[in-house]
């Protein structure tokens, strides 16, 4: 993957319309300026040759934490070219977004380790009460199978419908169930990269 320039496009559908002003409005120019902040720092924080943990980190350190002391010219050139955009393009509203969007699509589904959970699921039937729990679970999960179409042209307005159940609700209010949230949240703020999501999770010969 070219981080640089995925990163690039990314900017431009979802970075605040006043960064337009400092990086422009092509792939093109929003590269050179992100080639521009790259050349402040001791390693290519767009080429992901560490995990994505360790570049966090690496970027924690230098533009909120205790190294940030060190590389003045940065911070010299956020101020007089960049009006501060350019800190907050590496930001936490920003790149590291984007590089969770990445860390997202890495996820692979072990086969294995569904077979696992699948055994244990099998027999957690064995052990009393588990049953009528578990029926509760299946009524509620049928209700959204059956309002679930992902070939729909909108997409975000079926994810939102489909959680729509009948009956009680403490199964949804729970932690267990705080993805539902926080996936229509990302539907509402990152529309075109969750549906893309959505479609390699579908994708049964990506797995």
């Amino acid at each position: 993957m070219n981080v640089k320039k995925e990163f690039s496009n990314w900017l431009l559908k979802n970075g605040a319309n006043s960064y337009r002003d400092y990086y422009g409005t092509t792939i093109k120019e929003v590269e050179d300026k992100l080639d521009e902040i790259n050349s402040f720092f001791e390693i290519d924080i767009f080429k992901l040759d560490t995990n994505i943990l360790e570049l966090k980190s690496f970027l924690i350190d230098n533009i909120y934490g205790a190294n940030r002391g060190r590389n003045k010219l940065f911070f010299e050139y956020d101020k007089l070219k960049g009006n501060g955009r350019p800190k907050a393009i590496l930001g936490k509203k920003n790149y590291f977004i984007f590089l969770d969007l990445i860390e997202m699509t890495e996820i692979k589904i072990s086969q294995e380790l569904f077979k696992l959970y699948w055994t244990k699921y099998k027999d957690y039937f064995k052990f009393s009460n588990s049953e009528q729990s578990e029926k509760y679970k299946w009524f509620v999960l049928k209700q959204v199978y059956d309002k679930w179409n992902w070939n729909s042209n909108d997409k975000v307005e079926m994810f939102k419908n489909a959680f729509e159940i009948s009956g009680p609700k403490n199964l949804w209010l729970s932690g267990n169930f705080y993805p539902i949230s926080h996936t229509s949240w990302m539907f509402d703020n990152f529309k075109t990269e969750t549906i893309n999501q959505f479609n390699n999770l579908f994708n049964v010969s990506s797995t």
